[in-house]
């Protein structure tokens, strides 16, 4: 993975999601490790603009306002563990 420029932190994340995912696929949206490892992963990344931990950030977010759902990309992410999905079904 290293000759695509993905780093060594979002491989350990990315590794510690799918298989928190693949362990517990029904309990995984409750999941409070999963929900910590996300919260961490925000705060190194942006800091004081990660809206999981901070208001001021939730409620600067672009006019949305506070209690509208945010979708966190959701629609690349399914996608990216659509392909994963459909790869380990195929025995890759």
């Amino acid at each position: 993975m290293a000759e695509h420029g993905i780093s060594h932190s979002t491989r350990e994340f990315v590794n510690a999601i799918v298989t928190r995912a693949a362990e517990d696929p029904e309990g995984f949206a409750e999941d409070l490790e999963a929900h910590r490892i996300i919260r961490d992963r925000e705060l190194r990344l942006k800091s004081k603009r990660a809206r999981l931990a901070h208001r001021a950030a939730l409620e600067d977010r672009n006019g949305f306002g506070v209690g509208r759902q945010f979708d966190f990309r959701w629609g690349i992410t399914k996608s990216f563990l659509d392909d994963i999905d459909r790869d380990l079904r195929a025995g890759s």
